[in-house]
């Protein structure tokens, strides 16, 4: 038997074949065989479109909003859907605005599709929001079959209000920009209502532009805040009254912006006006050096260069500038160089040049070549500066070379025994000799300087007069003392020269101390690992520090405090002394004693750290230099903060008004606690959304729920998606965070307009189109493409 396939969803099927006697066989037992035809074909695919947006009319009789149940190939069975009305993210509301649904629908077998209607309840009150949506979904029921993949569930029904439009407002004509001369006096620029006049509106202008508003100066204007009355549809005015100056300032421009309307009005277009000053005054010129470029390189003994400063392209007005003078040379009298005036003024019609003149002192210093820059300030009067605005003179040395300074053998690092008596450091000058010349040495490392201390050093400036390439030394005298201090060490470092000398290579050196003193010992916790772990109740507890590798010499150390725990009476614990001192040839042990305060507090566990300090008297930190203390709780708890949904997000169409997450206090409710919730994400608070109270408390033994609310602005800027997320902050009191501590609200823009989503036929005569089909049956499914309008094709 030959089985017919076929692209359509039905049950499985079965065919009876029987056997019957004829004129000569004899009929069997089994005469009667059953064949099962099981169907492969995949279920089809169901959705709901979109209506609206439609009037709502003005009743009595409901305005229907028809809805279409469709699917995208049809069904050898019946597909039947609950569809039922309403969503948290709608913003029209039954029965006010519709009449809910609930009910069965079905598209019999072999048909595409199946309408449904809703009823919109027409009135003829102003309502606030110009669109309201409501929500018509699609699910399986609990006791009939649904036969079918939910492709699309969600149509959206839209409500225009028809009972009056607050209009639009807009500059006129379009486009309102101007141009006028400066001497023009009063220009107007006209805002125009159209499209309706319901209600009281209004609007204010924000300015802008190159030119500057204010008495003085470039221009005023009327009052920027423009009202219309309920049904007033009048035209309103600025004007900008424009000061006609004398000043070369090149042509201005003001620009007018319409700020958001109040009263539900929108902008039109063009919401923006653009006036144009064309300037009448005379050019006042430009200001650059001349010739160009204007760079000048000289010797020291030159004696005086000059700078030209030209003005051209226009000599209307009194203009002036500054020069400002940079470079390596250093200005002054006795220094590198002086100069004339550098503040340079033109009259008006004064086209003449303006002239710097630089004096260079030459010296005898071998200081190598020098710069001085001049830069043009900018102009006043209308001016500009042109091109070169910066000029560059170069100085170059003709004196002989000062030299460098250096420590000698390079390296000069010694290493000595402590009672080795000196240790002797020699600088040389090398390379030249010209000039007097001087540099300072600079102690350091972990030596200590001084008599009694230490080492005591010999004379550290050093200085060679003009000629003088003589070797200089410092020498170091170190103290043989009885303290048992470990190795020490003294740095060396020469200074910046004077006199025009550099610094060679080596320009520090390291003496190197050898302790030749018995040894302090370490100091260390024992044992090791020397950490505790106690209930608050235990009383107290000891810690135990050990000297150890030495006890020669006193030394000392003090113990610093940490952890989560607080010390003091009536705090979390109290202890003894912190400063713990050995005397010579002291090895015995020294202990900490951390008394704990057994309070109520739900305040969960807690630390201690103690961490011994640097020792005294040239002892070392051993190891474990730090120790904790971990005083478990044994009072009640406090709780666990978190959002009581898990997880806790949510997703909301703009216009849904209000949206609230709900805090729980669980596994504790002992004792007064508080969180405060933070704000993040790309929505703006105050532009995007407003909230209630952000700090939350519960007394001692509440556990009930808090919440905070969201109330969500639906304006009209076609924005984008957008996030608000909400994370608890760390509780007071002992409570701890919970999971999920973090919640994020999107929502959805609703004035954007994609357009409605198209399917295309494919047709079924091949393998490769059916599984095509496939594909984009599933691509379909997970993008969940709204239809908007309109069925499956």
């Amino acid at each position: 038997v030959d089985v017919v396939g076929d692209l359509l969803d039905e049950s499985d099927e079965t065919l009876l074949l029987d056997i019957s006697a004829t004129n000569t066989t004899v009929a069997g037992s089994d005469l009667q065989a059953i064949g099962t035809i099981t169907d492969n074909d995949p279920l089809p695919q169901l959705g709901i479109n979109d209506v609206g947006p439609i009037d709502e009319g003005d009743g009595p009789a409901p305005t229907p909003f028809v809805f279409t149940l469709s699917l995208d190939t049809p069904s050898g069975r019946d597909v039947t859907a609950r569809v039922t009305t309403g969503d948290v993210a709608d913003t029209a509301v039954a029965p006010s605005d519709y009449a809910a649904l609930d009910q069965l629908v079905t598209i019999p077998a072999g048909m595409l599709s199946m309408p449904v209607t809703v009823n919109v309840v027409g009135d003829t009150t102003v309502e606030p929001l110009p669109i309201e949506t409501f929500s018509v979904k699609l699910a399986a029921d609990a006791v009939t079959p649904l036969n079918a993949n939910l492709a699309d569930p969600l149509g959206i029904g839209t409500i225009t209000n028809d009972d009056g439009n607050p209009g639009t407002l807009q500059f006129t004509p379009n486009p309102a920009d101007q141009s006028v001369a400066e001497s023009a006096g009063t220009v107007m620029f006209s805002v125009t209502r159209t499209g309706g006049t319901a209600g009281a509106i209004s609007t204010t202008i924000a300015l802008g532009g190159s030119a500057t508003p204010g008495a003085g100066n470039d221009y005023t204007t009327s009052s920027l805040t423009l009202n219309w009355a309920d049904g007033d549809a009048s035209t309103q005015m600025v004007a900008i009254t424009i000061n006609d100056d004398a000043i070369a300032e090149g042509d201005e421009t003001v620009t007018l912006s319409l700020g958001a309307p109040s009263g539900g009005a929108t902008l039109g277009v063009p919401a923006t006006a653009t006036l144009t000053i064309l300037a009448n005054d005379a050019a006042a010129g430009s200001l650059q050096f001349t010739p160009n470029p204007a760079d000048q390189t000289v010797t020291e003994n030159v004696g005086s260069v000059v700078f030209t400063v030209t003005r051209t392209g226009g000599t209307a007005g009194t203009i002036g500038t500054t020069v400002a003078l940079g470079g390596s040379a250093t200005l002054g009298a006795g220094n590198d160089y002086t100069t004339s005036n550098l503040s340079l003024t033109w009259a008006d019609g004064d086209a003449s040049d303006r002239t710097v003149t630089i004096t260079i002192n030459d010296d005898a210093l071998a200081e190598g070549d020098e710069t001085v820059t001049l830069t043009l300030g900018a102009p006043s009067g209308g001016a500009t500066l042109g091109v070169p605005a910066t000029a560059t003179l170069t100085i170059l040395a003709n004196d002989a070379a000062a030299g460098s300074l250096q420590f000698t053998p390079n390296p000069a690092d010694q290493t000595i025994a402590e009672n080795a008596g000196t240790a002797t450091f020699t600088v040389t000058r090398s390379g030249g000799t010209s000039g007097a010349i001087a540099t300072t040495i600079v102690l350091g490392g972990s030596a200590t300087p001084g008599a009694g201390n230490d080492y005591t050093t010999s004379n550290l400036s050093l200085t060679w007069a003009d000629g003088d390439s003589s070797d200089r030394t410092v020498t170091i005298t170190v103290n043989d003392d009885a303290v048992p201090e470990g190795d020490e060490t003294v740095t060396l470092s020469l200074g910046a020269p004077s006199g025009g000398a550099t610094l060679g290579v080596p320009a520090t050196a390291t003496l190197t101390i050898l302790a030749n003193d018995a040894a302090a010992g370490s100091l260390q916790f024992t044992p090791n690992p020397p950490d505790q772990s106690v209930m608050e109740n235990v009383g107290s507890v000891v810690f135990t520090v050990t000297r150890t590798g030495g006890t020669a010499g006193a030394i000392g150390t003090i113990v610093a405090l940490g952890g989560s725990a607080t010390p003091g009476a009536g705090n979390d614990y109290t202890i003894s002394n912190l400063s713990l001192t050995w005397a010579d040839g002291d090895a015995s042990d020294r202990t900490v004693t951390i008394t704990i305060n057994d309070d109520a507090i739900a305040e969960g566990d807690e630390t201690v750290t103690l961490t011994l300090g640097a020792p005294s008297g040239g002892a070392v930190l051993g190891s474990p230099s730090l120790a904790t203390l971990t005083i478990s709780t044994n009072d009640a708890g406090a709780g666990i903060f978190q959002f009581a949904s898990n997880p806790p997000d949510q997703t909301v169409v703009e216009s849904v008004g209000t949206t609230s997450f709900t805090i729980s206090r669980a596994a504790g409710s002992s004792g007064a606690v508080s969180t405060t919730i933070a704000l993040a994400g790309s929505a703006i608070l105050g532009s995007d959304y407003t909230t209630s109270n952000l700090v939350l408390d519960w007394a001692d033994g509440d556990a009930s729920d808090r919440t905070v609310t969201l109330t969500v602005i639906d304006d009209s800027a076609i924005e984008g998606n957008e996030s608000v997320v909400l994370a608890l902050g760390a509780p007071g009191g002992g409570a701890v965070l919970g999971s999920p501590a973090t919640a994020t609200l999107t929502i959805l823009d609703n004035d954007a307009n994609g357009g409605p989503a198209t399917a295309t036929a494919i047709p079924a005569s091949s393998t490769w189109s059916l599984a095509l089909l496939a594909l984009l049956l599933a691509a379909f499914a997970m993008a969940r493409t709204r239809m908007a309008g309109r069925g499956f094709d």
